[in-house]
């Protein structure tokens, strides 16, 4: 048989039947799009913990996930992805190790994060398979050979095999489908490898029939211990049937089947019953929980992959949709491979139709009096249609293309190819959609120039959709083109980023809008900050460069109910990012939304409905949820002039308002929930409504002992603001302790501030049984647990306590007034 080399794993090569034609070279292979990059690499290594040596970068893409999996650690889901990709590799097609570098090892790590479990029982089933195969085969055990490919382990136990049937079986399935392939080494290998022997006994006419029938039982021992992926030894080769049977029992996982096999075999006296049990019970009872293993992972992977397919669906990636539908019609096996690798072939081009076809009305004209049509072309790459729109005597011409289901606050790149017969600038816009079809408002990206020739120019910019919205109306415009002049659009592609360089928020207030953004790059040298229209002053389109650390901008003196497209542009030393864009509406009445929020990001569950509150109504609080002062106000313990009183606090236009004025009257409200332990989040924003004097009222959140006994019992400020709208957020966490010992408490003070706490900020707070734990827009800010000491307790040991929100007044009579707003509260259970 003529061979070639086939290189596996790190160092290991074997010989292997010679291919019918030579594998591309790595040139062709990146040139074909099928190798990872060098940062693709390097990314994939941090992910282990390792600073890519160069070494590592020169190896080819299968030796590099082995690489990652040896130093994977503990990463359950990060090993065991790569285990799946290597077993789905080979020498010569190698595209599951490049989708693992790229992508693959970085959804593992999230998931491992998120202590996911997709990839772990996949990859330990088909490990063991293996393992099983090479154990009765009596072949050593390596890494190497377990994370082999089906096709290249089965040429590995062809050649390290020396049974007939066994190197027999080795070929045909080496030749075989895939599914022939996965039997071989599941069954196959030892029924054959059991045949072997057999017939090898039973040719060996020097001994005895009784020492051919005292092999015959060694063999069976060694079949059924392997079964357990062990080696017999000698004492259990030579042990009783019985022994061996008790043997079997103490390794069995209780409630298996071969636990319960070993179980009712060990009741038996019957010796025939044992010894049926070492030659074909246990085996038949492996076979019985491996098929229940495989069933459930079916299962499981099903249900994974049936959340991605609602997920995609919901999201407006319908490519994904259909694909993850048609996996799932198939078989178990079809899912399984969905997910390793199939998944991250699908196209990620979401236009339903990038070019416009016959008849179609998905692309058209838009705006008065442009006219347009669709034309056969035959000097595009790849379209042979464009869509061409002119006016008689405006300079601007517009036309919209297929629309695109989308979700709320994803980010959407959209791009087209334009040319236009005249020099001319030309951008995208999204209009944005609700459910019902309300117009949401227009984003607008930034033009780019297009040089008037025949040669098409890719127009494209990355879009945010608002909070509500499910559609985007996608549309091309061209301005600056001369009376009549056309401007034609072809090849529409619209991608979901899933994870993009930079995300965008938006926060409308009265003629404002701060935007805030988030990054992971630590390659950013700068931020060019702007946005279009014209604001209350008549000044048009404005922008301004912001430092590298910068991380929010407050837009002012807008023109209120109009809307905006803010556009933030990263920049690096190597040159510009992808703009980002964002459209919103500052209003006086701007609605709060629901912003990023702890119980959604950490998976709280559902919020307590007799608790939670979400100010739906308009009046005094709702009196079974919130405690007020009595209607004669109550003293407060910070000043002799401060009062809280109830008609401070009152709930309109979809919030609880609270408000402290200039005679020393303040809110304060308690939520009726008396709990040990619990999770707490409010949405809130605070500012002063009047001119800061320097006395000023502290907007607060706590948890405050239900019986009031402080500081005995501590006292959780998880907000506390010595001013309203400050830029940074802080809390005050206390210690309980005696009254006769000075306050203990630890300050903790927001260091990644973002938009100032006069725009809407989520605070929320997790008291447990062994820590205490407060967020801000999703993220943990700080954990606190145990630090109790001779003069305190531990800082979770508060014994019964409740949400109170106040707005306190430690300065007395002239104070400055103040408002406090909360758009909703929300309570879990821990």
């Amino acid at each position: 048989m003529a061979a070639a080399a086939v290189v596996l794993g790190m160092g290991l090569s074997l010989a292997g039947p010679a291919a019918s034609a030579a594998p591309p070279s790595a040139v062709q292979r990146m040139a074909d799009g099928l190798e990872s990059s060098i940062e693709d690499r390097v990314r994939a290594a941090a992910v282990v913990g390792v600073v890519a040596p160069d070494s590592w970068l020169v190896l080819n893409e299968r030796d590099f996930v082995f690489a990652l999996w040896q130093h994977a650690g503990e990463a359950t889901e990060v090993r065991a992805s790569a285990e799946l990709a290597l077993m789905n590799s080979s020498s010569t097609r190698f595209d599951e190790c490049t989708v693992y570098i790229e992508s693959g090892i970085h959804a593992a790590k999230d998931r491992d994060v998120a202590d996911e479990v997709r990839d772990a029982g996949a990859a330990r089933q088909a490990r063991e398979v293996k393992q099983r195969a090479l154990v009765s085969l009596e072949i050593r055990v390596t890494p190497e050979l377990l994370l082999l490919a089906d096709r290249e382990f089965i040429y590995a136990v062809y050649l390290q095999a020396t049974g007939a049937l066994v190197r027999a079986g080795a070929l045909t399935a080496f030749g075989g489908t895939a599914q022939q392939q996965r039997d071989f080494i599941s069954t196959g290998i030892v029924a054959a490898r059991e045949q072997d022997r057999l017939d090898e006994i039973a040719a060996d006419q020097e001994r005895t029939e009784a020492e051919r029938q005292a092999l015959r039982e060694r063999e069976a021992r060694k079949r059924a211990a392997a079964l357990f992926l062990i080696a017999a030894d000698e004492g259990l080769l030579a042990a009783s049937d019985e022994g061996f049977v008790r043997w079997a029992w103490t390794r069995a996982t209780p409630n298996t089947q071969v636990y319960l096999a070993a179980t009712a075999t060990l009741r038996s006296s019957d010796p025939a019953v044992w010894s049926a049990f070492i030659h074909t019970g246990l085996a038949d009872a492996f076979r019985r929980d491996t098929a229940e293993a495989l069933r459930q992972i079916g299962l499981q992977q099903r249900a994974q992959l049936t959340t991605i397919m609602n997920d995609a669906t919901a999201s407006g990636r319908g490519n994904l949709a259909r694909a993850a539908q048609q996996a799932l019609n198939g078989s178990d096996q079809d899912v399984q491979d969905f997910l390793t690798s199939g998944i991250h072939r699908v196209s990620d081009n979401e236009c339903a139709k990038p070019e416009p076809a016959a008849g179609d009305k998905s692309w058209g004209a838009n705006g008065p009096g442009v006219t347009g049509a669709r034309q056969a072309i035959t000097d595009h790459p790849s379209a042979t249609a464009e869509y061409s729109v002119s006016h008689s005597t405006a300079v601007t011409a517009g036309m919209f293309l297929p629309q695109q289901k989308v979700l709320a606050g994803a980010v959407w790149e959209f791009s087209a190819e334009a040319r236009t017969s005249a020099p001319a600038r030309v951008r995208m816009e999204v209009d944005w959609y609700s459910a019902t079809s309300g117009y949401l408002g227009r984003t607008n990206g930034g033009f780019l120039p297009v040089p008037g020739t025949r040669a098409f120019t890719k127009v494209s910019g990355q879009f945010t959709a608002p909070a509500t919205a499910v559609r985007a109306n996608v549309l091309t415009k061209a301005t600056d083109l001369p009376a009549g002049g056309s401007f034609a659009s072809t090849a529409c592609a619209y991608r979901p980023i899933v994870k993009p360089d930079v995300t965008l928020s938006a926060a409308p207030g009265n003629g404002t809008v701060s935007i805030t953004w988030r990054t992971d790059r630590k390659d950013i040298t700068g931020w060019n900050v702007g946005r279009d229209g014209t604001d209350s002053r008549d000044n048009g389109p404005w922008s301004t460069e912001r430092p590298a650390d910068t991380r929010t901008h407050q837009f002012n003196l807008l023109k209120n109910e109009s809307y905006y497209s803010f556009t933030v542009i990263p920049r690096t030393a190597t040159g510009t990012l992808s703009p980002v864009t964002i459209s919103a509406r500052p209003s006086a009445t701007a609605p709060a939304g629901d912003g990023d929020q702890a119980a959604v990001r950490h998976n709280w569950g559902t919020a307590r409905a007799d608790f939670s509150d979400e100010f739906e109504y308009v009046g005094a609080p709702d009196a079974t949820k919130w405690s007020q002062s009595k209607p004669s106000c109550d003293p407060t313990p910070h000043h002799a002039d401060a009062l809280r009183c109830p008609e401070k606090t009152t709930v309109d236009n979809g919030r609880l308002i609270m408000t402290g004025s200039a005679d020393a009257k303040s809110g304060w409200v308690g939520n009726k929930w008396k709990t040990t332990h619990g999770r707490w989040e409010a949405r809130v924003r605070s500012k002063n409504t009047a001119s800061s004097n320097g006395k000023q009222h502290h907007p607060l959140l706590l948890i405050f002992p239900s019986d009031n006994s402080w500081p005995i019992n501590g006292e959780y400020d998880f907000l506390e603001n010595m001013a309203p709208g400050e830029q940074c957020a802080q809390a005050f966490l206390h210690y309980p302790h005696d009254e006769d010992v000075d306050v203990q408490q630890v300050r903790k003070v927001q260091t990644d501030c973002g938009a100032p706490l006069s725009e809407w900020h989520n605070f929320a707070f997790e008291w447990t049984p062994d820590h205490i734990r407060g967020f801000i827009d999703g993220k943990e800010w700080y954990t606190l647990s145990g630090g109790g000491n001779s003069i305190r307790r531990d800082i979770e040991t508060m014994n019964n306590g409740r949400l109170t929100i106040q707005l306190d007044n430690f300065d007395g009579k002239g104070i400055t007034p103040a408002m406090f707003e909360v758009a909703w509260v929300r309570v879990y259970d821990v």
